[in-house]
């Protein structure tokens, strides 16, 4: 049979999704990949022959979009089966519940979602699926999980070919996951609610064979030659064995531009050098804020300042750029607490300051905090633009979004800080926000992403397409 991936953010690699798609297609199967919008969901359900599944992947801030496509599909194809999985329904399965959504898949989905497909094939009762919770009339039939797969070498490859043609903003750039979870338990991730969810035993890291891995890459490039690789991990190089076999081999066998996140604990000048030498260019970092008792008391993590700033500094002596990930406004924090972080990220030398706003995503830990507290906004704000807290203070608010899109010119220019300062005080929300994409992507050009012509109007393209939706969107 055929089943329908609706995505709303179509010009970007979806390894989950494309993951889905290969593991369909191994089992018999048939798969493609639409924009998440009524007119091409129809259109591509009319010429499904037999039973027709939408299969919807809904992160928490695109959530209210892909519930209103569900319930657009149920009143104008009555009888398409629709399926909700990702991170958002496995920690928040009431969302069942919601008007238009029949079926939810709580943790990994390549097994549930191919037993779905053979039982619809089939004629058979799809109620008793492990990892999905199906609605019908009487009840919601809410089945057990499956074990998580250990091996991750018997998935298949991601399929790179299902997203529609000429629709990948990021054709300079392959997207590549060596590893699935991690075995640190920070605050806002939903990692350690993924351990708890699959109980005592379950692996907190599993990782790929580096045959697998190496033999990935190059079948892709045989397709289409990435001018950059960019390694997807939560945590990449966690273990030091694994990790010096891999860069041995692709050093010798690939040598092809790399990125990679690592976490300041892991950084010393013999990994730095190694990174280097098999390809390496880019290496993102979280710094999260300048507070230590924040950074560990409400987040989780536990790397002091001095730290992060030697770890910095060891990733720049390898000639390596470094991108530091931070997070701002995070409630009850003390004033200039941001601006503090802006200090930080100078005092390591970063090429790029991104900065997020601090998300209570559902299963983590941030979030049961905020929910107890009462601190969640009413409604859930639907982009990263609005914090996901409530402040008693608008003017909290305020500085806290405006400094979203400020801190990577804070850090990169310091004689701006009173005007930031002021900045932060004024309603300058949607005229922020293209200031903010065209330094990211300044940045991500010249000096994250080497991605060559190509990359460079591939990478124009997607933030042309950012800006309209920046500044159209809540």
């Amino acid at each position: 049979m055929e089943v329908t991936f609706a995505v709303r953010h179509i010009g970007v690699e979806h390894l989950g999704i494309m993951t889905l798609v290969a593991a369909l297609k191994r089992a018999g199967h048939s798969a493609r990949v639409v924009p998440a919008k009524i007119r091409a969901v129809e259109r591509c359900l009319e010429g499904v022959q037999g039973p027709r599944l939408l299969a919807l992947s809904a992160p928490t801030l695109d959530l209210e979009h892909y519930l209103a496509l569900a319930r657009r599909v149920c009143t104008r194809r009555p009888g398409t089966r629709i399926i909700l999985g990702g991170p958002h329904p496995t920690f928040a399965p009431e969302v069942i519940r919601e008007d238009g959504v029949e079926m939810i898949c709580r943790g990994e989905g390549e097994g549930a979602l191919v037993e779905l497909a053979d039982r619809l094939q089939a004629g058979a009762a799809v109620t008793s699926v492990p990892n999905l919770w199906v609605k019908d009339d009487l009840r919601v039939h809410e089945n057990p999980l499956r074990p998580l797969v250990e091996d991750l070498d018997r998935l298949p490859w991601p399929d790179r070919e299902c997203f529609p043609s000429g629709e990948t903003f990021t054709r300079g750039k392959m997207h590549v996951m060596t590893s699935r979870g991690c075995p640190h338990a920070c605050a806002y991730c939903v990692n350690p609610a993924l351990r708890a969810l699959y109980g005592e035993g379950a692996p907190s890291l599993r990782q790929r064979g580096v045959d697998d891995v190496i033999e990935e890459i190059k079948a892709a490039e045989r397709r289409r030659r990435p001018a950059l690789v960019m390694f997807e991990d939560d945590l990449f190089a966690a273990s030091a064995a694994w990790t010096a076999r891999f860069l041995e081999r692709y050093r010798a066998e690939l040598g092809l531009p790399f990125f990679c996140y690592l976490r300041p604990e892991q950084v010393t000048p013999s990994l730095a050098a190694d990174l280097r030498s098999a390809g390496c260019v880019t290496v993102s970092m979280g710094l999260e804020t300048a507070d230590e008792d924040l950074r560990r008391a409400l987040l989780g993590r536990t790397a002091e300042n001095r730290q992060i700033v030697q770890a910095a500094g060891v990733v720049k002596a390898a000639g390596l750029a470094l991108e530091g990930l931070n997070i701002v406004g995070i409630p009850g924090a003390p004033p200039d607490t941001d601006l503090a972080t802006a200090r930080l990220n100078r005092a390591c030398g970063v090429d790029y300051a991104a900065a997020k706003l601090l998300a209570p995503y559902p299963g983590t830990e941030v979030y049961r905090r905020a929910r107890e507290a009462g601190e969640l906004a009413e409604p859930f704000p639907t982009s990263g633009w609005r914090s996901s807290f409530h402040f008693a203070d608008p003017r909290q608010r305020r500085a806290a979004e405006n400094m979203r899109k400020l801190l990577g010119l804070a850090v990169e220019f310091p004689r701006l800080s009173p005007l930031i300062r002021l900045l932060l005080r004024v309603p300058l929300d949607r005229p922020l926000r293209p200031v903010f994409l065209l330094w990211e992507g300044y940045t991500a050009a010249t000096r994250l992403y080497p991605l060559g012509p190509e990359g460079v109007l591939s990478g124009a393209r997607k933030y042309a397409g950012l800006l309209r939706a920046a500044l159209g969107r809540s």
